[in-house]
């Protein structure tokens, strides 16, 4: 673009003056607009990214919210032999409790033997 430019502006003013002048003047607009269109590249690019970075966190977040999801079935579908235990575990308490202690350290002592 820039080499296009100089010769333009070579080609149009014949004089050697004019060359030089309007060649440095090509050159630096030509330059000024590179670097005008790098620094629109790289916004374009930081929001791009910016884009991406937050619909991978969503992303993640509906994942682990699949995975929670999962889990709690998982819970959910061993919950009542979970409670059943718990019942059976509250009712030995309660019968160990109404037993008298002698007879329950004699069986606890007879089971060590």
């Amino acid at each position: 673009m820039m080499n296009e430019a100089v010769h333009h502006a070579s080609t149009t003013y014949q004089q050697p003056s004019f060359n030089r002048i309007f060649s440095a003047d090509i050159q630096r607009l030509v330059s000024e607009r590179e670097r005008e269109g790098v620094a629109t590249q790289i916004s374009q690019h930081k929001a791009r990214l910016r884009e991406c970075t937050t619909q991978l966190r969503n992303l993640l977040a509906s994942e682990k919210l699949h995975r929670l999801k999962n889990i709690w079935k998982i819970l959910m579908q061993h919950r009542k032999p979970t409670i059943l235990y718990g019942e059976r575990l509250e009712t030995l308490k309660g019968q160990l409790s109404s037993s008298r202690p002698t007879q329950f350290k004699w069986r606890l002592g007879t089971k060590r033997l």
